[in-house]
């Protein structure tokens, strides 16, 4: 039994010990990210970032949910958008667990 919860135990360990980290502010590395990608936003960046967007990645995971199932593939469409939402169920908890300032987008 322990064996078998022994990855989930380990990650929600490291997980609490990140929520620890960047509860008091920036993260380690932010700023120097940060300032290194500042001035390098491309139109590839851009389109890369609405693409994966939480409206238009939602919408394209039904998609292809909805289209394994009406090919039969009912148990693989069904996992796809059950861990496409939880992970955006689980995106939003975190975000508000944490609650820290998103990192300076620009020139810093």
């Amino acid at each position: 039994m322990i064996r078998r919860l022994f990855p989930t135990i380990t990650l929600s360990v490291l997980l609490g010990v990140l929520v620890l980290i960047v509860r008091g502010g920036l993260a380690p590395g932010d700023e120097v990210l940060a300032q290194a990608l500042a001035g390098h936003e491309t139109a590839i960046l851009k389109l890369v970032s609405r693409l994966a967007s939480f409206p238009v990645w939602t919408v394209l995971v039904l998609a292809a949910g909805g289209f394994l199932w009406l090919r039969g593939a009912r148990r693989v469409g069904s996992v796809l958008v059950l861990a496409d939402l939880s992970a955006e169920v689980a995106a939003f908890l975190f975000k508000a667990l944490v609650d820290r300032p998103r990192p300076i987008s620009g020139p810093v």
